[in-house]
């Protein structure tokens, strides 16, 4: 019997890529967009984007809609587990399985077999070294929206294991604030199946640090060994902390956590740091949104770039970090003069960033120019220098359009400790802790068109949370929001 095969040269973005109910791909650009990959063989080279897109196989396998076989061009752990998990075959072209050494499997040897056989299946697909112990994980895949019933499903047998955590591990966003939901317009059963996800990586041991931001909140000792999911925060903390991580879906987080290891392959390995790509910054960022842009545009094109003539601060870095892990898979950056790479090749491939870069990016992530119906902005989330830098842009300022502020709860309390919170929230914006608008079900809450100064957002806005757009720096929106023309 001849399968029908499905061919493309291209990376996919997993999470916003590929239609969960009928397996379509919709991801523009593709030369397959339109394409059925349902119960055929699926080539394609990587994933691109959140890692959380793994939940995608799982819930294509729970509708019967899943490729009978995934064929990757390239090693890509986001795909591989979530293969292994859902029962989808799966191989990387030109790369023959291994045995482990003995030393190897020792290391997992008290380790429950459900879960060294996932950990020994992946290390053999990839032709891995074996395994390495990590000192803390960031599990990503935490809101409902983006796991859906599959993933709540698989989070309820790992529960059921009695299991619980072996390292500190920390959650990504979930998909509303977790105890100001109500006020927040959060649809009352989604709230259930989120409070559900929360409860049961409490019971595992997980810390209810739930955010994109864990370097901000949690010590990492540069050349650490981590497991972290959130992309952006994998790029962080890879290029900013000095820290080893590979792009962990939920899946492996939660081996890891629960294991205390994951595989030593990908960025764990120093001969795999080197850089890819010089970026010449031939023009002027002024702004996290500028920088943002920088990040989405280079995403495209590179995986480890080297970021030449620009002198970016602490948020403007979370800022490159998480749109070149949203347009891209970029797992590792450098700038030069600050994070410079350990060798620099001459014959690297140079791209130039100018105004016109800079102006392509406003013009593809901007779809509209109507009135937003909601401006939201803390992606990644805002610390509590960052909620602080808020608040002499906000002064005397009243906002005629919901304006959420998304941050972590430890850096809520603390500005509700110093009267900060309250100050921001009279100028009438809400600073919501352990969500992101992005995995928030804003699309069923009558939300239709949303501003923003992430470029990470603005990019899954559109395409998950089916939003028209607005990007625009913070200062920008603040004026939207007052009700204010811009040119004013």
């Amino acid at each position: 019997m001849i399968v029908e095969r499905i061919f493309t040269k291209c990376s996919v973005s997993l999470l916003d890529g590929i239609n969960r109910e009928t397996g379509e791909i919709t991801q523009v650009g593709l030369d397959i967009t339109g394409q059925n990959i349902a119960n055929k063989e699926f080539r394609f080279e990587a994933s691109t984007g959140s890692t959380v897109g793994v939940m995608t196989l799982l819930e294509l396998k729970e509708n019967g809609v899943a490729p009978k076989k995934i064929i990757l061009g390239k090693p890509d752990s986001n795909v591989i587990a979530g293969c292994i998990l859902a029962g989808i075959p799966i191989e990387i072209e030109g790369m023959m399985q291994v045995d482990l050494p003995e030393s190897e499997l020792k290391k997992i040897e008290n380790i429950p077999d459900f879960l060294a056989r996932i950990l020994v299946s992946e290390a053999k697909i990839v032709g891995a070294k074996g395994f390495i112990h990590v000192d803390a994980v960031q599990i990503s895949g935490v809101s409902y929206k983006t796991i859906g019933d599959a993933g709540l499903k698989m989070l309820r047998f790992f529960a059921e294991k009695k299991l619980t955590v072996k390292v500190p591990t920390t959650l990504n966003p979930a998909g509303m604030d977790l105890k100001e939901w109500k006020s927040q317009g959060i649809p009352h059963e989604f709230a259930e199946k989120q409070l559900e996800i929360i409860e049961i990586f409490k019971q595992i041991g997980a810390s209810l640090t739930v955010s994109c931001i864990p370097y901000d909140i949690i010590p990492l000792k540069s050349g650490s060994h981590l497991a972290f999911g959130e992309s952006s925060a994998v790029s962080f903390v890879n290029s900013v902390r000095g820290c080893y991580t590979n792009r962990e879906n939920p899946i492996k987080g939660l081996i890891a956590a629960l294991t205390g290891f994951t595989i030593e392959y990908g960025m764990h390995l120093i001969e795999n740091r080197k850089p890819d790509t010089r970026v010449r910054v031939e023009c002027s960022l002024k702004t996290e949104s500028d920088h943002g842009a920088l990040g989405y545009y280079v995403g495209k094109f590179s995986t480890i770039p080297v970021y030449e003539g620009i002198t970016p601060n602490h948020r403007e870095l979370k800022a490159i970090a998480a749109a070149g892990a949203a347009s891209g898979a970029i797992p590792l950056f450098y700038v030069k003069g600050i994070h410079d790479p350990p060798e620099m090749p001459d014959d690297l491939r140079v791209i130039n960033f100018t105004t016109r870069e800079l102006k392509e990016v406003y013009d593809e992530l901007n779809t509209t120019s109507d009135l937003p119906d909601l401006i939201a902005v803390g992606c990644p989330h805002f610390n509590l220098d960052d909620l602080k830098a808020l608040e002499p842009l906000l002064k005397g300022k009243r906002m005629k359009i919901p304006f959420w502020i998304n941050t972590a709860s430890i850096f809520k309390e603390q500005a509700e400790e110093i009267g900060l919170k309250e100050r921001l929230e009279t100028t009438g914006v809400h600073v919501y802790s352990d969500c992101c608008m992005v995995v928030a079900p804003i699309e069923k809450m009558n939300f239709r068109i949303t501003a923003t100064n992430s470029a990470k957002a603005a990019k899954y806005l559109k395409t998950f949370c089916k939003q028209e757009v607005i990007f625009k720096p913070l200062v920008e929106l603040i004026k939207i929001a007052e009700g204010k023309n811009l040119d004013s």
